[in-house]
């Protein structure tokens, strides 16, 4: 029996097994037995609240694991500037189940599943709307909560959650925009460091390949809103109750995948073979934490063996150095790169500046200046004359002013001379 067959087969038993709730006014709100029905100046809406254990595991993690994270590595995803450290309890975790997968202005998040470590445990709030009219109130309590705190985590949620949630907000006349000071969209750093092992980077991906987390009986996502409409017609909670489920499933997974990028920050050696894990090395430069960045980069070339990749990972840590003043650390990295598959004009241009400008040794930068046009022109002997023009013409002008400070005019390269030796 698959997937599509066990839920047809429980919208069919869910009568038999549940009382049938009679028929309701127009305006009226079937029971939700889980969850508790919550007054506000807005209305009632429904909160459920499940309280998650931290020795609890989702997949093959276990949601305690999040805390044996350094905050310097969870806070490698802030992007404001203002903090580098970030802890677990200071994060909001947030998913929507909506109307439609579109959004659009008719769109409605009708589930809000929020979670935050409390007390020594994961609390997941979610926030129900029995029907339409019971919209202003959720939307009160998510607002309420959402300003508790700087730092939102979500997936994708900077382009679909958030936009919509401000969206209704904006209708209802409550709020003109609700930001947080930091939004930590994990679908960016997931793109960016497994997009090439993974394929597609849907939450249903990241959370089976990354923490191992198989849903045997999950509702699928684009059922939701389907659901959502059967019980808005026949006021019957229990079809529904999957998608709760589904809702803190898909909150769990945003704790893990938090976690995972995190540690490929702390312990990139844990993902060479199945990432790009010199990326969180350019996510710390970027940050301006040059001297994490380096170390990051140096765990993650003692374990990765593909040359292409290799070479990646030498030309940026030979940058890092460069720009830390460094070169000395950087020469070894520039030979070893100039040997890898994989043509780069830079290994050979930043070790003809090293012995032209630092060394003062202007014999060996002309070797490494011809070193590479040689290298460039079976380049293009490949992909034809024009291809990498630039950097020729570049290599060419600094050949010709290497010459001239040697006495001599330009030469044919490779015609005289010997290649690089170290």
């Amino acid at each position: 029996m698959d997937l599509r067959d066990r839920l047809d087969w429980a919208l069919k038993t869910s009568t038999r097994e549940k009382p049938t709730p009679e028929r309701e006014e127009p305006g009226s709100h079937g029971e939700i037995p889980w969850g508790e029905v919550v007054q506000t100046p807005l209305g009632t809406c429904v909160r459920v609240v499940e309280e998650v254990p931290l020795h609890s595991y989702h997949g093959q993690v276990s949601v305690r694991e999040i805390f044996e994270r350094h905050p310097r590595a969870l806070g490698s995803f802030l992007k404001s500037g203002e903090r580098e450290a970030l802890f677990p309890d200071e994060c909001l975790f947030l998913d929507t189940e909506t109307t439609g997968l579109a959004g659009g202005s008719g769109t409605v998040a009708f589930l809000v599943g929020l979670a935050r470590f409390v007390d020594g445990a994961l609390q997941v709030e979610q926030f129900f709307a029995r029907d339409f009219d019971e919209e202003p109130a959720l939307l009160h309590l998510v607002r309420q909560r959402l300003r508790e705190y700087e730092v939102w985590v979500s997936y994708n949620g900077k382009t679909f959650d958030v936009p919509l949630l401000n969206q209704r907000l904006v209708f209802h006349r409550l709020e003109r925009e609700l930001l947080p000071r930091e939004h930590i969209d994990l679908l960016y750093p997931v793109r960016r460091f497994w997009k090439n092992w993974l394929g597609e980077c849907s939450l249903a991906r990241v959370e089976q390949q990354l923490l191992g987390v198989r849903r045997e009986s999950d509702v699928p996502g684009w059922m939701v809103p389907g659901l959502y409409f059967r019980y808005l017609r026949e006021r019957d909670p229990w079809p529904l109750k999957p998608v709760f489920d589904h809702n803190v499933q898909d909150v769990l997974s945003l704790v893990g995948v938090l976690n995972a990028v995190a540690r490929l920050v702390e312990q990139p050696e844990a993902f060479a073979d199945r990432s790009e894990a010199w990326r969180a090395g350019s996510l710390l430069a970027d940050a301006g934490r040059r001297r994490e960045a380096v170390r990051v980069l140096e765990r993650v070339l003692q374990n990765t063996t593909d040359a292409r990749k290799r070479k990646r990972v030498l030309l940026q840590l030979g940058r890092l150095y460069k720009t830390l003043g460094e070169r000395h650390r950087a020469l070894p990295l520039w030979e070893e790169a100039s040997r890898l598959p994989g043509f780069s004009v830079e290994p050979y241009v930043e070790l003809a500046k090293y012995y032209e400008h630092h060394a003062r040794e202007v014999d060996r930068a002309r070797q490494w200046t011809e070193r590479g046009l040689e290298n460039l022109r079976v380049v293009q002997q490949l992909f034809g004359p024009g291809h990498l023009k630039r950097e020729e013409q570049d290599l060419l002008h600094r050949l010709e002013r290497l010459h001239r400070k040697m006495g001599g005019g330009l030469k044919t390269p490779g015609a005289s001379g010997t290649s690089p030796g170290g």
